[in-house]
């Protein structure tokens, strides 16, 4: 509060984040006009005291080097606006029929500004119309709406040349800098997630070609939406799916990756156990190998509980056994095993105080009878004077 800052003798928030941001200001502008040196373009962004309004899509284009009134690009950019127009409401649900109807018609409009003749040599603007043109793809295949083999056909090549685009910002990566699901959008991660729901129209050679490239793409952001999604295949290509869930985990080093791959194991594990808990003991063995996130490792335990609770692999009562009688080796492991262990325990709380059970033998065998399994006693504190005076009803001793 301002009051209080006053009081101390301190500058209020508001006015001390001002002058900071004036002083930072200044001490960039020096640093540009001392070192003489010219930027490329535009800083994509301005130190500022105050909200200066949303950031544009015309101001992100900028930034990217786009010329605007490029009569090529203000075209391409004509194009990919009219069918984020019928999409950005769509994100998150189900487009109508006639809604994709509208789209597809847009969509035929851009496409061929892109492909196979672009209109443009400019990358960064052609990235901005490929993403707008497989994410209306991905929406319509989404949609799990029946459409005619015309349609099919087109949705099927914009994804199929969209798997073929590069990442626009870099050409290598970094596999231990991948250690969240957070990506950067471009067409390539737009076809990737959706690719696998395209396998509901029945088999298609050419989508499975797709499929298993991008399972192995350098980009692990692509890899991991891939591998989120594959499990999609499991009507009409279950065995490639098998061997495709295989291929990556005998390969696979990234554990974000490998969360991923390990979902979509868990969605088509019910198909064939023991294909499954092979499977699965080659995505452990990577784990173990691998920095290990809680999250990433969290859906291969799910699995080996489930083995170890239902099924009662001796390979997973194994794990699980391992893990519990080395804490200390196993700590980040053991939160997340017992945890999900808790959760398949018929387990009823009671919380009571603890004078409540001073004839303890005979109160407990009566809430066994009714079904308590867990009694949780709060130690309101051990100050004796606390006690008195809050007439708990015993004293420190009999607590402890």
């Amino acid at each position: 509060p301002i009051r209080n800052r006053k009081r101390q003798g301190l500058m209020p928030a508001g006015v001390m984040a001002k002058k900071y941001a004036n002083l930072l200001r200044e001490k960039l502008r020096d640093e540009i006009d001392s070192s003489g040196e010219k930027v490329a373009n535009p800083r994509p962004f301005q130190v500022s005291s105050g909200w200066g309004g949303a950031y544009t899509e015309d101001e992100y284009l900028k930034d990217q080097g786009i010329n605007l009134e490029d009569p090529s690009i203000k075209r391409l950019k004509k194009a990919w606006n009219e069918v984020a127009s019928l999409t950005k409401d769509l994100l998150n649900g189900t487009p109508t029929g006639e809604q994709v109807v509208s789209i597809i018609e847009k969509a035929k409009v851009l496409f061929p500004l892109l492909s196979p003749n672009a209109i443009t040599n400019d990358k960064n603007a052609l990235a901005s119309g490929w993403r707008e043109l497989t994410n209306a793809a991905e929406i319509i295949t989404r949609s799990e709406l029946e459409f005619d083999s015309d349609n099919y056909n087109f949705i099927k090549r914009v994804l199929l040349k969209g798997s073929e685009n590069k990442n626009p910002w870099r050409n290598e990566f970094d596999e231990d800098k991948f250690t969240s699901t957070a990506y950067s959008p471009y067409a390539k991660t737009e076809v990737a997630q959706v690719l696998p729901w395209l396998a509901r129209f029945g088999k298609d050679q050419e989508v499975l070609n797709a499929i298993t490239k991008l399972s192995a793409d350098i980009d692990p952001s692509v890899r991991y939406l891939l591998c989120r999604e594959v499990w999609r295949m499991r009507r009409d290509y279950l065995e490639e799916l098998w061997t495709l869930l295989e291929t990556r985990a005998l390969q696979e080093k990234n554990g974000v990756v490998l969360g991923a791959l390990a979902n979509s194991l868990g969605n088509t594990f019910y198909k064939d156990h023991v294909r499954g808990e092979k499977i699965l003991r080659l995505i452990y063995e990577q784990f173990l190998k691998s920095n290990v996130r809680d999250d990433d490792i969290k859906g291969t335990l799910d699995i080996i509980q489930w083995l170890h609770l239902e099924n009662k692999s001796t390979w997973a009562s194994g794990i699980i056994s391992n893990i519990i009688k080395n804490p200390w080796k196993n700590l980040d492991l053991l939160g997340l095993v017992v945890s999900d262990l808790l959760e398949h325990i018929n387990v009823k709380t009671l919380n009571e105080r603890e004078d409540l059970f001073k004839s303890a033998k005979n109160e407990v065998l009566n809430l066994r009878r009714l079904g308590v399994t867990k009694i949780q006693i709060g130690i309101q504190s051990l100050n004796s004077n606390i006690l008195k005076l809050n007439k708990r009803g015993h004293g420190i001793e009999e607590t402890v």
